[in-house]
């Protein structure tokens, strides 16, 4: 009796803990129609709708007539009925017929349908579009950018952070807006750089000059070439001389260089190239020491290491790494070399493709004393990237060698080795989706299912279709239906769905 209540006792808890995660109200299929449930699955809602959505923070979307509407926990109308389309994110989207407008999340104050098509932007505002052209809405309803330009897009700094500044283009000039729904510049520019400092290197004509962070012009484009602020200089080129000037644009060195190392000045010292010779300056102009003659070119020092390059014996051209005072410290290995970062580097090298005379680029990733973390097998820079920032933030990496998910550590070393599980479940199966979620779905034979990142099948293989999981709940499509009959299921595989 004890052993009969105890398996009881815990079978309960484990539908608890299975359903720990699942919304209040879950959206259920009785028969043609759908209402909403608790998790006891308890009808709460009267199935009354003919498509249903999962609530989320704002509500829920479903649908009456062909008509979609939002409602809350009580069934009451936030948004009528009359809509073709609701697509929730910052704001409300709305679509009627070929128009759209914007709610607010409360679905309440819908303005007028006065657009042809409007996209979320990563920064929260919404991108808008009518006959005249392109502008911007703020996420609270009011209009940044009137709709009268080709493109529209909001600045960011070197960091990848907003700047409050809107820049839009017409007839191929760029102008800007403040988030104040101020225009600042009229379309002028040919360019406009990211922000470095508080400035951002603009172009007009074959000129440059620099903005600030309100959009005022505090450098005139008076320049042959302008490499963004650093230190508090800028590297400016005339009539084929670089110079240094400062953010009022007043000259701090002469402009007599033949070339400057990139982004200028770090930690009180520049690369220059004067009469054929690389030599270190200060802000001065007193020079440091001479470098090599026989470097071609120099990029930005980078935590005290500089990437240079040379044209090697073979005819080829190497990257390696000087020491700020100028000695080789990491030798010319690489085809390509990046700036250092919390210790580490991106490198590349040229590798043959299948036996084919065709070499492409690989990436990997090196530490400050030329170490190889990662040897150059990547096929992207963003995958090297991320895990180069991976390397700087947590100490180590991962990485899948020969069908093996391995962790790297900041000397290289491989540790906690083990099979990729999604690699493995693609192997298994004919086709996968949601490889990104805790259930990963699967297809055998036509028919799909789900199984756990470790491969193990939880759902059978029985869905036409399916789609991935979010708060605990998938949609999918029976074998033998019309295609039009879905309903939800959870992750232990529980349907949501009374045929009658």
């Amino acid at each position: 009796m004890l052993k009969i209540l105890f398996c009881i006792v815990w079978s309960n808890l484990i539908c608890l803990c299975l359903k720990a995660d699942l919304p209040t109200l879950i959206p259920i299929r009785i028969g043609d129609r759908f209402g909403y449930c608790d998790q006891a699955r308890q009808v709460v809602l009267p199935a009354q709708f003919e498509d249903a959505q999962p609530f989320g923070i704002h509500g829920a979307i479903v649908q009456v007539a062909g008509k979609r509407g939002m409602i809350d926990q009580k069934g009451n109308w936030i948004i009528a009925p009359t809509l073709d389309e609701i697509l929730i994110g910052q704001g409300v989207i709305l679509r009627s017929g070929k128009r759209f407008a914007i709610a607010d999340l409360s679905g309440k104050h819908v303005p007028k349908f006065d657009f042809d098509a409007i996209y979320e932007m990563k920064n929260g505002c919404f991108l808008t579009e009518q006959p005249n052209g392109k502008g911007m809405i703020a996420p609270a309803g009011h209009t940044i950018v009137p709709n009268l330009y080709e493109h529209v897009t909001q600045l960011h700094d070197n960091q990848g952070n907003w700047i409050d500044l809107i820049k839009v283009r017409d007839q191929g000039l760029l102008g800007l807006y403040n988030i104040c729904s101020e225009r600042v510049q009229a379309p002028r520019f040919s360019r406009i750089d990211a922000f470095q400092e508080g400035f951002a290197v603009v172009q007009e004509g074959d000129q440059f000059g620099l903005i600030d962070l309100e959009g005022q012009l505090r450098v005139p484009c008076n320049y042959d070439m302008l490499q963004p602020m650093n230190g508090g200089l800028c590297a400016a080129k005339l009539k084929n001389r670089w110079g240094f000037i400062d953010a009022q644009g007043r000259e701090v060195l002469p402009f007599l260089y033949e070339a400057v190392q990139e982004n200028g000045f770090f930690q009180g010292r520049a690369a220059v190239n004067k009469a054929g010779t690389w030599v270190f300056v200060q802000r001065n102009g007193e020079v440091e020491f001479p470098l090599d003659l026989g470097y071609q070119s120099l990029g930005s020092i980078s935590e005290g290491l500089i990437a240079v390059c040379r044209l090697m014996e073979q005819g080829e051209v190497k990257y390696g790494y000087l020491t700020a005072e100028g000695k080789l410290m990491i030798p010319f290995a690489y085809d390509r070399a990046e700036m250092f970062k919390r210790g580490f580097a991106i490198v590349g090298q040229q590798v043959a493709k299948d036996q084919s005379i065709v070499r492409e680029m690989r990436y990997g990733v090196i530490d400050r004393q030329g170490r190889t973390v990662i040897p150059a097998i990547l096929h992207a820079q963003t995958q090297a990237r991320l895990k180069r920032d991976s390397l700087g933030y947590l100490g180590f990496t991962t990485l899948i060698v020969n069908g093996k998910s391995c962790k790297i550590d900041a000397r290289g070393r491989r540790f906690d080795c083990a099979e990729d599980a999604i690699d493995g479940i693609q192997k298994m199966w004919t086709s996968t989706r949601c490889e990104n979620t805790s259930l990963v779905a699967v297809v055998k034979d036509g028919r799909w299912g789900f199984c756990d990142r470790n491969g193990k099948l939880r759902i059978p293989c029985q869905y036409a279709n399916v789609q991935c999981f979010a708060d605990g709940l998938a949609r999918v499509w029976p074998i033998g239906g019309d295609g039009k009959l879905s309903y939800y299921i959870d992750e232990s595989g529980q349907a949501y769905y009374e045929p009658s």
